[in-house]
């Protein structure tokens, strides 16, 4: 269509299958790719599902599928779990910290550096940028507790990458601006050209007027001279 040969979207397209075609960064995630769950591409471009395949990764796969789809994370400590994490959390790895954990009671400490408190003494919050991280802790003490490491699933990938385009500050934004730039100075040429042909019109009008007297002129002219011609044929003729 019209956005054939643009450059965002050819770029935008690129990302998204380039994303459905590559394995997540979850190692350890027995599901890496659409393939996985028997949904591929055909000759045309398209995604199809093969229902058997997809099936059988239902039944055998099916906490592993929500994985490769959601962000999740995964911690070091087996007495630590990821009880929620926010879409606005970038994939990666942040050490856990605390200075004081007396369970049900008072329960301190950071994630990735970061300040986190409890109201409970159960469940640690972060706070600032992982300000949508909470993390339940059934025993142990203070002091490192390991890692949490952030994986992006396909869907917060794609997400992610489609928010980069739509933000107000993203490409599609962007070249929206530059186009509405283009088309307000075309807007600007085109008035221009339009005051221009007008200059013209009347500057060739103004001459084909002239022109055309002229020819008229030219015309009576040669009348003149024709009748001038013939009349002198006359006097010749009554001389001889």
């Amino acid at each position: 269509g019209p956005l054939q040969g643009d450059f965002t979207t050819r770029t935008l397209k690129f990302n998204l299958s380039q994303s459905l075609s590559q394995p997540i960064d979850d190692r350890f995630n027995s599901i890496q790719t659409l393939r996985d769950i028997g949904i591929k591409t055909n000759s045309n471009g398209l995604l199809e599902i093969n229902e058997q395949e997809l099936t059988q990764a239902m039944d055998g796969h099916y906490n592993d599928i929500g994985r490769y789809f959601s962000k999740t994370g995964l911690a070091s400590d087996v007495n630590v779990k990821v009880k929620s994490i926010g879409a606005d959390i970038k994939a990666g790895t942040y050490q856990v910290n605390l200075s004081n954990f007396t369970p049900g009671s008072s329960l301190e400490g950071t994630i990735g550096g970061i300040i986190a408190t409890s109201a409970d003494g159960y469940t640690l919050k972060g706070s600032g940028a992982l300000k949508n991280i909470n993390l339940s802790f059934t025993g142990g003490g203070t002091g490192d507790r390991g890692n949490i490491t952030v994986y992006e699933g396909l869907a917060s990938k794609i997400d992610n990458f489609l928010s980069d385009f739509l933000d107000p500050k993203g490409s599609f934004i962007d070249r929206n601006e530059r186009l509405n730039q283009r088309i307000t100075a075309l807007d600007g040429d085109r008035d221009k050209l339009s005051i221009r042909a007008a200059d013209i019109e009347r500057r060739y009008l103004k001459q084909f007027t002239a022109l055309d007297g002229l020819l008229s002129q030219m015309q009576s002219t040669s009348e003149f001279l024709n009748q001038q011609l013939s009349n002198l044929s006359r006097i010749t003729i009554n001389k001889g």
